[in-house]
């Protein structure tokens, strides 16, 4: 993996490909090694690259911070657009990792120059905490286990209590995560999710009402899939990123 410093710690990150750059954004609990699938399909048209935030994956850990970790993120992948030498970039988000690029396209505008967003909702609810977070964490299966360690190593356990921690801040601040951000995103942005996603009960009205706030936004909804919808439907959502980049 390559590196680079921000703020006096390390984050590590992974690349294919050259020309044209686009990052992929990793939803919360998962790490760039999960979308080396994305990054060697896409290496083919531009230079691919995914990166590990701070406290995830390869990269350095740090200490609790008392502010949005998504907005926190956005400004480490802002150091890494410059780091690699771009004024421009196309961004992807997953899942949390959708918010991460919302912050990032609504803080640094002139930074993004398309905005990918897969599989997230406008709201986290109570409902979607308790049942998508604190029921799905509080007693791991095999698969969980072995997928977290594969993003993170031996340390997972204090990797997912660190995010359910900055979950539940969001949730007991009304649960609106994405604060003034779609009002200030200036590029044109593609939103992408399934309606069998079981983890975002109301993606399609979320859809609707992102594209009613931000300028320049479209989105198309899978009837096949799950959560998210780039692992889980993967041809449709490589086809539907191509034709938005017009491929």
């Amino acid at each position: 993996m390559e590196k680079f410093i921000f703020n006096s710690k390390t984050i590590n990150y992974r690349s294919k490909g050259d020309g044209e750059l686009i990052i992929f954004l990793p939803g919360n609990t998962a790490s760039s090694i999960v979308y080396q699938p994305q990054i060697d399909f896409f290496s083919k048209y531009y230079l691919a690259v995914s990166v590990d935030y701070l406290g995830t994956g390869k990269s350095d850990r740090i200490l609790d911070i008392n502010e949005n970790w998504w907005r926190f993120s956005a400004r480490q992948v802002n150091a890494l657009i410059k780091h690699l030498g771009y004024k421009k970039t196309i961004i992807v988000g997953s899942s949390g990792g959708s918010i991460v690029a919302m912050f990032l396209a609504a803080d640094f505008p002139e930074k993004v120059s398309h905005l990918i967003l897969d599989s997230f909702s406008v709201e986290f609810t109570n409902e979607m905490f308790e049942n998508n977070v604190i029921k799905e964490r509080s007693n791991p299966n095999d698969a969980q286990k072995q997928f977290w360690t594969y993003c993170h190593g031996n340390d997972w356990e204090s990797i997912i209590k660190q995010d359910t921690k900055n979950i539940k801040r969001i949730v007991e601040s009304g649960g609106y995560w994405l604060e003034e951000a779609p009002q200030k995103v200036k590029c044109p942005v593609l939103l992408l999710g399934s309606r069998e996603d079981n983890f975002i009960p109301n993606i399609e009205q979320d859809f609707k009402l992102l594209s009613s706030q931000i300028s320049d936004c479209r989105f198309v909804l899978s009837n096949k899939g799950g959560h998210p919808l780039i692992w889980t439907n993967t041809a449709f959502f490589n086809d539907e990123v191509l034709n938005f980049l017009h491929f």
